[in-house]
């Protein structure tokens, strides 16, 4: 037994002698080795790094998101920048964790009309998901919902209702998950539809999915329903809808909200191309008593309801039996007109201060 012991420790003493030797001369066989002899303290070094840098990165994006929010957009989008590299530093180039960073980078190039750089991003996101997971995966939607709204907002239509279609095709497949982006696809299609001149295939396309839209969502359908009936001009149907609209904001948010503005606007200019004068004053008024109560007269949407009451002036019949008559009505139509189209741009600059 004593004997055995003396052999034991004679070969395991060379064995030492020899790797040590070799290690002389070469430093990465050094590394390997304490990384095979201690591998619980190189593990335990690494793992700190990894947390420590891990959390950085949640906070910086903390502060891109608080920066976006208020507004700050160059800031927001050094902050995700910042991001993207601890993750690739932390995951590597090719990891799908670098996906949401370059989503968050791909909202301030577009808050900030950098809309080039957008889609430079966000394609560069669709190539990470896809050379992870297959051009199927789920989440890819999200990537392409972004990037059809990206070429909408520069004008190419048909490119973005390519993507759109593209990420309505690939929600569907995980729709409960994915439900709030899958039913937004519905739209974007409908309404890139409408702006195509699609008229009638947006229609089609929204009442289709009118039954399974969100409660949410739904009053936006209606609203495009109406206008496309109203560019095929069935105004009835295109009055039908905008009713229903209103209605649905009101059931939603109640009488004092928001949505009903743009709402009103847009069923008074309908009212006004119909003649409708009067009627179409009374929905300018609502519109008018919602903006003054949320945004106040500096503001854009105080703009928009100044242009509409300038076009209920300008639009509307002169009744009168003579003609000096009608030539003095007709004056004070026009300078009422003109005083709320020069209200409506004072509003707009205002509305940049």
């Amino acid at each position: 037994m004593i004997y055995f012991q003396i052999i034991f420790k004679l070969f395991f003493n060379t064995l030492i002698l020899n790797t040590l030797t070799i290690i002389k001369k070469s430093r990465i066989l050094l590394f390997l080795l304490i990384q095979i002899l201690f591998p619980p303290l190189v593990f335990s070094q690494k793992s700190d790094s990894f947390v420590q840098d891990s959390i950085k990165a949640l906070k910086i994006h903390a502060k891109g998101v608080t920066a976006g929010r208020l507004g700050d957009y160059e800031e927001a989008l050094i902050y995700f920048k910042q991001v993207f590299s601890i993750n690739q530093k932390l995951y590597g180039e090719k990891s799908a964790r670098l996906v949401s960073p370059l989503n968050n980078m791909g909202i301030q190039y577009k808050n900030l009309q950098s809309l080039d750089k957008a889609i430079e991003v966000y394609e560069k996101a669709k190539s990470l998901y896809i050379e992870a997971f297959g051009d199927d995966y789920p989440l890819l939607g999200t990537v392409y919902i972004n990037i059809g709204n990206i070429y909408r907002l520069t004008g190419d239509y048909n490119k973005a209702l390519e993507y759109q279609q593209n990420a309505y095709r690939i929600l569907r497949k995980d729709s409960v998950r994915l439900n709030d982006n899958f039913q937004s696809s519905k739209f974007n299609i409908a309404e890139t539809q409408l702006k195509l001149g699609k008229n009638t295939e947006a229609i089609r396309f929204a009442q289709s999915n009118l039954k399974s839209a969100l409660p949410r969502l739904k009053p936006s359908l209606y609203d495009l329903i109406a206008l496309a009936y109203r560019n095929e001009k069935k105004f009835d149907l295109s009055e039908k809808y905008y009713l229903i609209a209103i209605k649905s904001w009101i059931d939603l948010y109640g009488e004092a909200n928001v949505e009903l503005v743009d709402e009103y606007l847009a069923y008074s200019s309908l009212l006004l191309a119909q003649k409708q004068y009067e009627k179409a004053l009374l929905y300018s008024s609502k519109a008018e008593n919602i903006v003054l109560k949320f945004f106040g007269e500096k503001s854009t949407a105080y703009s928009a309801v100044e242009t509409n009451f300038g076009d209920y002036y300008a639009l509307r019949n002169i009744e009168a039996q003579k003609m000096n008559d009608f030539r003095k009505q007709q004056k004070n139509n026009l300078n009422r007109a003109i005083q709320y189209y020069q209200n409506a741009i004072v509003a707009l600059v205002y509305s940049f201060e």
